[in-house]
């Protein structure tokens, strides 16, 4: 455990034989949970209430080989906390609704090894599961899975933040992303070919800029701002600029700041410009028609001679 930004770092535990994953609740920093295989090589789990100094074990799956590979907390649901690995040779995951005091065994059956979870930003019951065979999601807590065919070899899986609807994943053939709930998929592939990715975080708040940590490489940051030019002017709210409602679905409002004919265009994720039109300062309020476009995280771009202003947009599910 480090205090100071990773400068120094202390053990707080030795009792895994193999070590799989960790988490520090977001309610609370003295909740810290530890997975991994222990010391029989069984699915075990560790809470530790006080920072580390003290731990409650969990051997969850007996004389039968296991690991814990994956912990995820339910965002909107705090007390419910998902474990993931292997038990035996198909993939396992535990819950526990009560911070980790107790666990069971949910009975949705995965092939293989879980690697990463993610719980839905809304609805605890929802979770996404990384494996070797695919990306597969829960809507009932895990009791059952359905595979959302975003091909094979997966390590790390997220939603990505305000838009529940768009999925990273990531693995041996590096990362891709779905904005309509895993129906499509999208590589994200620049700059990145052919090196596996393990494990994906976003790095801010906003979370417009993604890291990628490889396989026996260093670390790959994405910017979701791509296809728009350097350096775009935001302007603060006393600027005039409104854009709502954002999060929008089929029509979005606009209303401008500026006195001469505005030029607007709309990238997605990847940088492909998916609407480009423009507006008249006479008209006091904009209405574009947006139904075409799939759920999403978006960026808005405003040109009116040599100024440009940029803004972020959410296009959520009907």
């Amino acid at each position: 455990m480090s205090s100071d930004g990773g400068a120094v770092w202390t053990q707080i535990d030795s009792w895994f034989s193999d070590g799989g994953s960790c988490l520090v609740h977001p309610d609370s920093t003295n909740i810290v949970i530890t997975g991994g295989a222990g010391p029989s090589y069984s699915f075990c789990l560790s809470v530790s209430r006080d920072s580390g100094r003290n731990w409650t074990r969990f051997d969850l799956s007996g004389s039968t080989y296991g690991t814990c590979q994956a912990i995820a907390v339910a965002p909107g649901q705090p007390a419910k906390i998902y474990a993931g690995g292997a038990v035996g040779s198909a993939g396992a995951v535990y819950v526990s609704t009560d911070y980790g005091r107790n666990w069971t065994r949910t009975t949705g059956s995965l092939r293989d090894t879980v690697y990463s979870l993610a719980v839905h930003p809304t609805n605890p019951a929802t979770l996404l599961a990384a494996c070797p065979s695919g990306i597969f999601r829960s809507t009932n807590s895990g009791a059952s899975w359905t595979d959302l065919s975003a091909g094979t070899g997966f390590k790390a899986v997220l939603f990505y933040q305000g838009s529940p609807d768009t999925i990273l994943a990531a693995g041996r053939s590096g990362v891709c992303i779905s904005t309509d709930a895993g129906a499509r998929w999208t590589r994200l592939q620049a700059g990145l070919e052919g090196i596996p990715v393990l494990s994906l975080a976003l790095a801010d708040r906003d979370g417009d800029f993604l890291i990628a940590g490889t396989d026996g490489h260093s670390c790959y940051g994405w910017s979701f701002n791509v296809g728009i030019s350097a350096d775009p002017q935001i302007l603060p709210d006393a600027s005039g600029l409104k854009v709502f409602p954002n999060p929008c679905r089929g029509k979005l409002q606009i209303d401008l700041p500026f006195t001469a004919t505005c030029c607007i265009d709309i990238f997605d994720v990847t940088g492909r410009n998916v609407l480009h039109t423009s507006i008249l300062p006479s008209e006091s309020r904009n209405r574009l028609f947006l139904g075409f476009l799939p759920t999403g995280v978006y960026q808005l771009q405003l040109k009116t001679g040599t100024r440009t202003i940029s803004h972020r947009l959410v296009i959520s599910p009907d």
